[in-house]
Order: C-alpha cells, then sequence, then structure tokens
C-alpha cells in the first residue's frame, strides 16, 4: 500500500458514505416535495370537511389503524372525516418522507384542535403513512396515528 494511502482511506471513507447516504436524486426531491403536499393537503381537508382530499390520495384498498387501534378502510375513513368529529386546526410539524423505490414512508407529527360529540380529540398526534406509487400518482395504502401524551 502507498506510505499514508490506509489514512487516507480512513480520514475520507466515512465522508464518501455520508455523502451517498443523504444524497438525494432530481427525482426522489420531487418525489419528497410532491408527498410534503399530499400530507399538507391531507391535512387542510380535516378543518375544511373536504373528503376529495381522501378520496383522491387515499388508495381503493387503503387501511388505517386509529388513535383508539380500531382499523377502517377508505370509505370508514371518510365517513369519520365527514361524521361527527369537528377539526378546527391540523398542522403538519416534523415532517420526514424517505423514497424506497415506488414506495415512500412519511412520518410527522400533527398538532389538532377539535372534538367529537362527546370527548376533546385536542393535542399531538405522531403518525405513519406509506404511500405507493401507481399509474404515476402517489396514493398511501397505509397509515397509523398514535395519541402523543404529554
Amino acid at each position: 500500500m502507498i506510505p499514508g494511502m490506509k489514512q487516507f482511506l480512513i480520514a475520507v471513507f466515512p465522508m464518501l458514505l455520508l455523502a451517498r447516504v443523504t444524497s438525494v436524486s432530481a427525482d426522489e426531491a420531487k418525489d419528497i416535495e410532491r408527498i410534503t403536499k399530499i400530507e399538507r393537503e391531507w391535512s387542510e381537508s380535516f378543518v375544511k370537511h373536504d373528503a376529495s382530499v381522501p378520496q383522491r390520495v387515499e388508495a381503493e384498498d387503503f387501511t388505517m389503524v386509529d388513535p383508539d387501534g380500531k382499523l377502517l378502510n377508505k370509505a370508514e375513513d371518510i365517513k369519520n372525516m365527514t361524521g361527527d368529529v369537528v377539526f378546527t386546526a391540523s398542522k403538519v410539524d416534523d415532517l420526514k418522507v424517505r423514497i424506497f423505490g415506488d414506495t415512500a414512508v412519511a412520518v410527522g407529527v400533527s398538532s389538532v384542535k377539535g372534538h367529537d360529540k362527546k370527548n376533546d380529540i385536542s393535542g399531538q398526534y405522531r403518525w405513519t403513512d406509506t404511500f405507493v406509487k401507481q399509474n404515476g400518482e402517489w396514493r398511501t395504502v397505509a397509515s397509523q396515528g398514535t395519541f402523543v401524551k404529554k
């Protein structure tokens, strides 16, 4: 080995590895931007009672685990959104999106204000949404939300 090569490799290899891990292709950046936009529109749709957003964003075979642990399909999720639950505010925070080919995982926190007939459901919820690119469009196939206790 060339003198000093080992020290050079020890110094440079971690930087090269880090550069690969943190670099995102232009296509991935566009996908991350698109999913971020979807997540924000979806959040705003709860306040507006706009069922067209989940109707468009959720895949036909969508499943959701709600904060109470109930498993909902697309129709049940949309019915919940337009039913007795009233949201007066919903804001997405701490959103991270990772792309894996035609699959993406979004993890975030939503700060919401709202109530149903019996309970105040205001607070923070940490959630995970799994997206799949179908016919060139990102659709969420699974979602899970957890109430964050303070």
